[in-house]
């Protein structure tokens, strides 16, 4: 197992708290009789450590959170103090000499509260956390094996179809770890007890069954065990177990679409239609009288960012067993050689790599539509460039006097459009990535079949990728010539997939590949092997389709809540708040017709709240969308600056 990032650090503080931790250490091995439920939370979650180690590390951990809140808590008492807080705070007035004590000394009193009352939150969630994050981590390992189960036994029947017996397989499975992740994992664990405990295989599968976090990949070692102790047929049992861990997996993706469903309605609820209630609410307010403008700033630029960026890892965490992460396989055979012994592929290569060395814009673009957020290292100091000439020209100033004085165009001066400049590179080569992504996993499974029906009729693999390339469109065609290539040049089919496997950096293309160089070694039947990878492939892709399709009504939810906010806000300041404001400056003290004065509310303060409302919504709605729909917060980066660029519209028209 890799080491986890963070070892060194957590390493040295347990060294420099040895004093304190052997005892604790100590004291909870002691009594390990009652803590067995942590105890398999951590061997479900991988964490290599035991119970009595993992608690007292977080007694250290929570002692350090105690400390630390204790500060916190200070330098709060310290900040009320100087902004002149603690000294409007009144006495006890019934307690008498209470009531002076508490008088004389509001600091040291206040100071003391906030301390013990940060540091006793602090050091409590801390220790809360520690002891219920193996929990948590075990049940995303859960869903993580849930999903990967069915490529898993895909990629051990193709293995079990090539002659590996079952022991092997797991072998193979292991050592796929960037690949197969979590399932490895557990096939390492089954090793694991063969090779370092003694135990054999059947044993081994046994314990692996019993600490596993996932139902359905126990039952499944537990059927393979049965198998395996009757005699059975090893290949027909993982064939039959393919479209079971299908259906299994398809219910936990139904299970995620419902949380997704539940996540959208509470955060329709509480993060658009709350502030705006709020937002309204504190206006009515302001326009009594009371000075409620630096409330409708605390919820403006402190209360809606901090909670959509809360809703925005709520989300993550939901969507972490789904994540569709880019995979680059490890493997030695990435490199091709230097020249390949044709001569006319080598002056072909000689060629490309005289002109690789061309032209430092082409190699940037070419950076960025691999890696997109790449662009900002040119967007951004372009978009600060954009400010400063705006500013230089003074077409508007930095100062809040200009910014009341015009709030919508010194906000887009200002803020909108350096952010339209800096992120829409971003977004047009994330898309472009992302298009190309998507035409390869649509395709990816038909042109592995194809390949698949050519090699059945006795055509050599190289020609028959170069016919399928020849019957295709796109990247994905691009890409099968390109290795057809590589596999004529260098006579080197390996190293030609995986080569195609970095290129796609995708998971789906990369473990379909992973299942077809390792079962073609393990038999040598190409076209079978090729149709179980097709199978999986696409089995893949329903999966990613169905979600996808299923998922795109909540963006439309939230795009449809975004204009519902965005037009009561704007009924609001037009025709409500204006005509509020012309009444206040019609009004007099002596008037007897008007019960309240409106003269003094701040007009300016309360329209600047309302653009900014809207355009902070605007960003983080469509980031929230994006997350939800596709999974990426850089997906919602589209969805965000078209609803920037439609409030800025909107509020100019009307």
């Amino acid at each position: 197992m890799s080491e986890q990032p963070g070892a060194a650090e957590r390493t040295w503080l347990i060294r420099q708290t040895a004093w304190l931790y052997e005892p604790l250490r100590r004291f909870f091995a002691d009594r390990s009789d009652r803590h067995e439920g942590l105890r398999s939370d951590l061997n479900a979650a991988r964490v290599p450590v035991t119970a009595a180690g993992y608690l007292a590390r977080s007694v250290v951990f929570a002692l350090l959170a105690v400390v630390f809140g204790v500060v916190a808590g200070l330098l709060t008492a310290i900040l009320l103090s100087e902004l002149g807080h603690i000294a409007a705070l009144t006495g006890i007035g019934s307690l008498g000499a209470v009531s002076a004590f508490a008088s004389a000394y509001r600091f040291p009193i206040v100071a003391a509260a906030l301390a013990v009352g940060f540091g006793l939150a602090a050091g409590a969630g801390t220790w809360y956390i520690r002891y219920y994050l193996p929990r948590y981590v075990a049940g995303v390992r859960a869903k993580k094996l849930n999903l990967m189960l069915p490529s898993a036994i895909s990629y051990m029947y193709a293995l079990s179809r090539g002659g590996l017996d079952i022991v092997e397989v797991f072998r193979r499975l292991a050592a796929a770890e960037e690949t197969y992740e979590e399932m490895s994992q557990e096939a390492g664990l089954v090793l694991n007890h063969v090779d370092y405990l003694g135990r054999d295989f059947m044993q081994a599968l046994r314990e692996a069954s019993e600490v596993t976090p996932c139902d359905y990949t126990a039952e499944f070692f537990t059927d393979l065990l049965g198998v395996i102790e009757s005699g059975g047929d090893t290949e027909a049992f993982l064939a039959d177990q393919r479209n079971e861990a299908l259906q299994d997996a398809r219910v936990v993706q139904d299970s995620y679409i419902e949380n997704i469903a539940l996540f959208a309605e509470v955060y329709v609820t509480v993060l658009i239609a709350g502030p705006l209630f709020l937002l309204i609410l504190l206006m009515v307010m302001g326009i009594t009288g009371l000075g409620t403008l630096e409330l409708v700033n605390v919820v403006v630029y402190a209360g809606i960012p901090v909670a959509s960026a809360l809703a925005l890892l709520i989300l993550d965490q939901l969507g972490e067993p789904f994540r569709q992460s880019s995979s680059r396989p490890s493997d030695t055979a990435t490199h091709r050689p230097e020249l390949p012994d044709d001569p006319e592929a080598a002056a072909y290569a000689r060629r490309k790599q005289r002109l690789s060395k061309d032209g430092f814009v082409s190699r940037f673009l070419s950076r960025c539509r691999s890696q997109p957020p790449y662009v900002l290292v040119a967007s951004v100091p372009l978009s600060a460039l954009v400010v400063g000439l705006t500013v230089w020209s003074g077409t508007v100033s930095l100062s809040l006097s200009s910014l009341f004085a015009r709030p919508l165009v010194a906000t887009t001066l200002l803020f909108v459009v350096p952010f339209v400049i800096a992120t829409l590179p971003l977004v047009g080569f994330h898309e472009l990535r992302q298009r190309r992504l998507n035409t390869i996993l649509r395709r990816f499974p038909d042109v592995l079949s194809s390949i698949a029906g050519a090699t059945r009729m006795g055509v050599r693999p190289p020609d028959a990728i170069a016919s399928t390339a020849e019957r295709s469109e796109g990247p994905l065609s691009a890409e099968l010539k390109r290795t057809h290539n590589e596999m004529e040049w260098f006579d080197d089919m390996r190293g030609a997939l995986v080569r195609l496997a970095r290129r796609a950096q995708t998971r789906i293309v990369t473990r379909t590949l992973r299942l077809v160089i390792d079962a073609d070694e393990a038999s040598g039947n190409l076209s079978e092997t090729l149709s179980v990878a097709a199978e999986d492939a696409r089995n893949q892709r329903q999966f990613l389709q169905r979600r996808s399709q299923e998922l795109s009504s909540y963006v439309v939810a939230a795009f449809i809540s975004f204009f519902v906010y965005l037009g009561i806000i704007l009924l609001i300041n037009e025709f409500y708040f204006e005509q509020a404001l012309a009444l206040g400056q019609q009004s007099t003290v002596s008037s007897p017709d008007l019960p309240i004065s409106l003269q003094g509310i701040d007009a300016d303060g309360f329209q600047v709240a309302f653009v900014h409302s809207s355009l902070v919504q605007s960003l983080f709605i469509g980031l929230v969308a994006g997350k939800m729909g596709e999974g990426r917060i850089l997906a919602g980066l589209k969805y965000s600056l078209a609803m920037i660029v439609i409030t800025i519209v909107a509020f100019g028209v009307v």
